[in-house]
């Protein structure tokens, strides 16, 4: 479900339409109920590579400027963290 939805870009309406056309009878709102628990359990996994990559001797660190979408003039920011292990992005 998670895997269709976000790795092969389905969405859950039309996973729902592939399950009830092999005879599994699912609503959308249950499907997104199920997505919504699996990026629960997830959630912490961010925070441990942002720690990993920091924990580390050397780490390279930018802060690039964004202009918001939603306001005019405004800006928020952008910041990478990364070594040679992996990198962690926060907006």
């Amino acid at each position: 479900l998670a895997d269709d939805k976000f790795s092969n870009h389905i969405p859950l309406e039309r996973q729902r339409k592939i399950m009830a056309s092999n005879g599994l009878y699912v609503e959308v709102k249950t499907l997104f109920g199920l997505t919504r628990h699996v990026a629960n359990l997830l959630s912490t996994i961010p925070a441990m590579i942002r720690e990993e990559i920091l924990s580390q001797k050397y780490v390279g660190i930018d802060e690039s400027p964004m202009n918001l979408l939603l306001e005019e003039k405004k800006k928020g920011y952008i910041w990478s963290i990364s070594n040679n292990y992996g990198a962690y992005y926060q907006y």
